[in-house]
């Protein structure tokens, strides 16, 4: 089963497999339904990670960008500094 934002549930369970084919020179559809088995999950699973975990993985790609805008503005600046001068 799958659910939107506003709650609005699709059974996804039976899924359909489509096969286009060509026979004759007539192209044709044929139609499959493919079971599949529903896995049993608590709804209250939550996939969080832990604080730390995330601000360790966060930081570093954070200062890298913050040295990065650093940079290009210099650059920025000393071109425009270049050209005016």
């Amino acid at each position: 089963e799958i659910c939107d934002i506003n709650g609005v549930c699709v059974d996804a369970a039976e899924d359909e497999f489509f096969r286009l084919t060509t026979k004759e020179g007539k192209l044709t559809v044929e139609r499959e339904v493919v079971r599949t088995e529903q896995l049993d999950f608590s709804p209250i699973l939550q996939f969080e990670q832990d604080p730390v975990q995330i601000l360790d993985a966060l930081l570093p790609l954070y200062l890298n960008s913050q040295i990065l805008r650093a940079l290009q503005e210099s650059l920025a600046s000393e071109l425009a500094a270049r050209m005016t001068a």
